[in-house]
């Protein structure tokens, strides 16, 4: 009776990719929150080193720097802060040093500038990023020290700069269309 939707099947259209676990947050389909949650409500801001044993949700503004297992900025949520985790889904503005372990998913309303390091990535139609990408080639490879030394990539690695998935009318490369149900990339 009170499972986590264990029972109830995936909506139509939809596949699970292996390997990848929903973090999508709790409050957007129940008004029950995670017991290791905490959340940064909309009217606060927050500033300095934030370490969260679990999931870290901002609905507010926080600048400085973010240790948690999985991190949501939610629309309308403002982060200026050097973020490490295994799991980030960005729905609001961030801006800084990104290091996922795992998975970045940036929704249609998510803007991102910066420098970001991750394993996989999932842009959704609509999604703004503006930086430095390096994608790791092992889930946590690159260990989160290199944010801390002020470089998230090395002097010989690949990587992608400039703006991608603009809005209409904007200078910035399109995209190649994607199919429903594409794999995220990595």
């Amino acid at each position: 009776m009170f499972s986590r939707n264990a029972d109830r099947p995936a909506p139509p259209g939809t596949a699970p990719v292996p390997g990848v676990r929903d973090v999508s947050p709790a409050m957007a389909h129940s008004p029950q929150l995670h017991l290791e949650t905490t959340v940064i409500a909309r009217a606060d801001r927050v500033e300095g080193t934030l370490r969260v044993g679990d999931v870290l949700r901002v609905l507010g503004s926080v600048e400085g720097r973010i240790e948690a297992t999985t991190v949501i900025i939610e629309e309308g949520a403002r982060v200026a802060a050097d973020v490490i985790a295994d799991e980030v889904v960005i729905a609001g503005e961030y801006n800084g040093k990104l290091h996922c372990r795992q998975r970045l998913e940036v929704r249609p309303s998510g803007r991102v500038a910066g420098q970001i390091e991750t394993f996989r990535l999932m842009l959704h139609e609509g999604a703004a990023v503006d930086g430095e990408m390096k994608m790791l080639k092992q889930p946590g490879l690159a260990e989160a020290e290199a944010i801390q030394g002020g470089s998230v990539r090395g002097a010989g690695d690949p990587v992608v700069r400039g703006p991608a998935f603009g809005p209409p009318g904007s200078s910035a490369p399109l995209a190649p269309p994607v199919s429903p149900g594409a794999e995220p990339i990595g």
